[in-house]
């Protein structure tokens, strides 16, 4: 009987050891895959566990996985229709879905839940400003500073938000705000840097792009930002460089497609380079047909008809341009540029690269046979 209860007593023991690791696992955010397998044991044990949901949609969220954190997060909703954190992570996951309508509402039911939580308001800023209301966006990144004058990134996303606007005076304001709260914001400097670009200034540019590379030098970002600014000054052969830098931070398309352009145009040959880097892709989605544009495999009306989303056009006009010019072609090439920097939204370094190339056409007399 004795071995009995010790038995039963050690089996109620490890049953509560496992249920305080999972616990304790569902908790922690550092290993994702042990976060979701830690809320998963929660769940199974007791499906109404409203946070272990939450917990596990956060988990997948960070993991990108955006339709199983929206359905968790559906779940601790339906359990807890009154917590804002719940509101306000189905709103992140569905702003990065780009379904922005969606991402509004929910952030407006978070801030109706907690209006004085300087975060939602920012986070429904940013889905503002990337939907292209940049009216909306000011409004609530100043709501956020206003709730929060010391977190320096609210001050990058209200300067984000005047810089989508045009604004580029006020938005350096901002930045310069947040920086005087944190000197090693990377956010400030580099968006700082897009808005004295946006002015003309490009040694003011390139002085920030340097300092937000100095605060975060792992962010391939930052390393492209100063290239395309390199690109557009014509400095092709520092704007290659700077390209291959950021390659080799993070395998970024744009970042492979700079340093294709930068490189031809410093004169040296660059197909067998692009199409090594576009190997190690893991997507074919777009930009990734501007790649195939430049390695002779389609051509630019083909590029064209494979983008749907205006923003995804308008760099598509870009790259066709480029790929004009790189043939000769100058009345094509002006045409297709012309509509990139008509259709572009400014923040783009699409946009700021096709004005750069329109000015240089301007500047460079036609060939008298082609007058």
């Amino acid at each position: 009987m004795f071995k009995i209860l010790i038995a039963s007593l050690f089996f109620l023991l490890s049953a509560s050891l496992a249920r305080a690791d999972a616990i304790s696992d569902c908790d922690q955010n550092e290993d994702l895959d042990r976060s979701i397998r830690g809320c998963s044991v929660i769940i199974r044990k007791n499906p109404k566990d409203a946070a272990a949901y939450y917990n596990r949609g956060s988990a997948y969220l960070e993991n990108d996985d955006y339709d199983r954190a929206i359905a968790d997060v559906d779940k601790a909703i339906e359990l807890d229709p009154k917590d804002g954190d719940s509101y306000n992570t189905r709103g992140i996951a569905y702003k990065r879905k780009s379904d922005y309508d969606r991402a509004i509402a929910d952030y407006t039911k978070a801030i109706a839940l907690d209006p004085k939580n300087a975060s939602y308001y920012d986070n429904r800023s940013i889905a503002y400003r990337e939907k292209g209301d940049a009216v909306l966006a000011i409004a609530d990144a100043a709501k956020a500073v206003k709730l929060d004058p010391k977190e320096t990134f609210y001050y990058c996303n209200l300067g984000r938000a005047y810089n989508s606007m045009g604004d580029y005076d006020t938005a350096i304001g901002a930045f310069t705000k947040g920086l005087a709260l944190d000197a090693n914001n990377d956010c400030a400097y580099v968006q700082r840097g897009d808005a004295h670009k946006s002015k003309g200034d490009y040694k003011q540019a390139i002085a920030d792009y340097i300092k937000a590379i100095e605060a975060d030098p792992k962010d391939a970002g930052h390393v492209s930002a100063l290239g395309w600014a390199k690109y557009d000054m014509g400095d092709f052969k520092g704007a290659a460089a700077e390209a291959l830098r950021a390659i080799k931070l993070d395998d970024g398309v744009y970042a492979m497609l700079l340093r294709y352009l930068a490189a031809s145009r410093a004169g040296d040959a660059a197909a067998a380079e692009l199409e090594a880097n576009a190997g190690r892709l893991k997507t074919k989605e777009w930009p990734y047909p501007a790649i195939e544009l430049y390695l002779g495999k389609r051509e630019p009306a083909a590029t064209l008809s494979s983008v749907s989303k205006p923003d995804e056009r308008c760099e598509a006009h870009f790259y066709a341009g480029e790929w004009y010019l790189f043939h000769d072609n100058r009345e094509e090439a002006t045409k297709a540029l012309t509509v990139a920097k008509d259709t572009c939204p400014k923040t783009f370094y699409e946009y700021s690269a096709a004005v750069a190339e329109l000015t240089r056409l301007d500047e460079t007399p036609q060939p008298a046979a082609a007058r």
